[in-house]
């Protein structure tokens, strides 16, 4: 996720784990006008720092739903950031142990397999996809 976050003063460290950073806050969720984010209300192209502003308040908001168990927001917040960063493993992984919680196997083991697919070197996910098979799944 670092290559997000541009180099400046006024910019914010990257979230190495939007899963565990401990952020906890009482905003709310910003509103997003139209139904994709990456566009503003006329349909125009969204500049790259509001995207980079705007994927940086899903993490964080995904990551306290996930603190306060609210999981199915958490899902919900993860699949907005990933419209603007569709390669990023963390977020994937992130919406699996998400989906496990609500008990939504097939739809964890689809982001978990996606997140290993984007980096099988990361041992986060490498532990999700091995508990899937050993113990959800039963192979």
């Amino acid at each position: 996720m670092e290559k997000l976050v541009g180099k400046g003063k006024d910019k914010k460290p990257p979230v190495k784990d939007a899963h565990i950073s401990g952020q906890t806050t009482t905003s709310k969720e910003p509103t997003v006008p139209s139904s994709n984010p990456t566009t503003s209300t006329l349909g125009d192209p969204m500049p790259l720092e509001d995207k980079r502003q705007l994927f940086q308040e899903k993490v964080r908001l995904s990551n306290e739903a996930c603190q306060n168990s609210d999981f199915e927001r958490a899902i919900r917040l993860y699949t907005e950031a990933l419209v603007l960063d569709p390669a990023n493993h963390i977020l994937f992984s992130n919406r699996s142990a998400a989906h496990m919680k609500l008990k939504q196997y097939e739809k964890a083991l689809h982001d978990a397999a996606k997140a290993r697919e984007l980096n099988p070197k990361w041992s986060k996910v490498r532990v999700l996809h091995s508990f899937f098979f050993n113990n959800v799944f039963n192979i």
